[in-house]
């Protein structure tokens, strides 16, 4: 009777760890604080996409950079592309309609940017384009 048991703990433990993989960058910065370290940052937000150093400022800054883009917020543009032209007999009768798609604006990208100085969170920017 053992066995069961440990298998579905571990079962239960696989999903939250799922759950926590598939949390929004919003969800994630919630938990970063000005004055927190770059491990915890790791620890909460994962590697970042990008680091950047930033030269020719008293004391030592980087930038994190984390991205994300989400196709569910897409957003018509109002064109749309015709993919087969509309099709017309000598008197003018339809023979085969025209089929199009409508044309989207690409993928929304939410970025958010944590800045540190002298190795401690100085402040965060988050973007939504």
């Amino acid at each position: 009777m053992m066995k069961p048991i440990h298998l579905l703990s571990i079962g239960v433990f696989a999903a939250a760890l799922g759950l926590a993989g598939c949390r929004s960058l919003t969800e994630q910065v919630a938990g970063i604080q000005v004055g927190d370290t770059p491990e915890k940052v790791l620890g909460t937000m994962g590697e970042p996409n990008e680091r950047r150093e930033v030269a020719g400022v008293p004391g030592h800054r980087s930038v994190w950079v984390y991205t994300t883009q989400d196709k569910a917020l897409r957003q018509k543009t109002g064109w749309s592309e015709i993919l087969v032209p509309r099709i017309e007999d000598q008197r003018g009768a339809v023979i085969q309609q025209s089929v199009t798609r409508d044309v989207y604006r690409g993928p929304a990208t939410e970025e958010v940017h944590v800045n540190f100085t002298d190795g401690l969170v100085s402040s965060l920017e988050h973007r939504k384009r």
